[in-house]
């Protein structure tokens, strides 16, 4: 949901809301806002996009549970459908491997966090059309979910998403500065990404600074 529709809706009907976006030639970026996706609504679910072109998309999710009781389990799903999925696990860094691609997510903050792992169900029609058939099995997807510890109320989310070709040398991370705050929120993170011969500065604190060797710099 775009923020010039909100004044027109009570419920964002599981649908986020766009809270801004810029688009550079080198990099874009759009964040969204969705505490109030799903009930009981949260205090926080920020998620920011960086889309380094063509190569790699940057994640940091922002959330907070407020006054609501739980713990934080948030994830994604591979699919895994005709069983020819496969990957592999290194604390925070996963690869994973399909006929025509491969593809890499790593986190990058909590530096020590890792994955834990569960069968899906692949519902692809569920997200687009309502009152659709959910497809799939369970089984039918592999879900990696971020290891939050328990009793954790706030938490930065900090990962790289890099689809890669069929045995390409996968992108490297150097971490220069990390500051994690009260619970698992960033003070500070710095880190550089090298991959396909550039060499990709990140710098959160308030804000992003996004710069390329011998390149353009940008802030959000």
């Amino acid at each position: 949901m775009d923020h010039t529709e909100r004044k027109n809706h009570i419920s964002h009907h599981n649908r986020a809301e766009i809270v801004s976006k810029r688009f550079y030639k080198e990099i874009e970026y759009i964040s969204s806002q969705g505490k109030r996706c799903y009930q009981p609504y949260l205090e926080q679910f920020l998620r920011q996009v960086w889309f380094v072109k063509p190569h790699y998309f940057m994640i940091r999710d922002r959330i907070n549970l407020g006054k609501q009781q739980g713990n934080i389990n948030t994830g994604f799903n591979l699919n895994n459908r005709d069983g020819q999925l496969q990957y592999k696990l290194e604390g925070g860094r996963l690869f994973a491997s399909r006929p025509n691609s491969d593809l890499l997510v790593q986190i990058i903050s909590p530096d020590q966090m890792g994955f834990t792992i569960e069968e899906g169900i692949l519902h692809y029609a569920y997200h687009i059309v309502p009152d659709q058939m959910v497809e799939g099995e369970m089984g039918s997807t592999v879900r990696f979910n971020f290891n939050v510890l328990e009793g954790v109320n706030e938490v930065d989310l900090v990962y790289l998403i890099a689809p890669l070709k069929k045995g390409e040398k996968a992108p490297k991370i150097e971490i220069n500065n990390i500051i994690i705050g009260e619970e698992c929120i960033l003070d500070g993170l710095q880190f550089q990404v090298n991959y396909r011969g550039h060499q990709d500065s990140f710098n959160f604190k308030d804000d992003l600074a996004f710069s390329r060797k011998d390149g353009p710099s940008y802030r959000f």
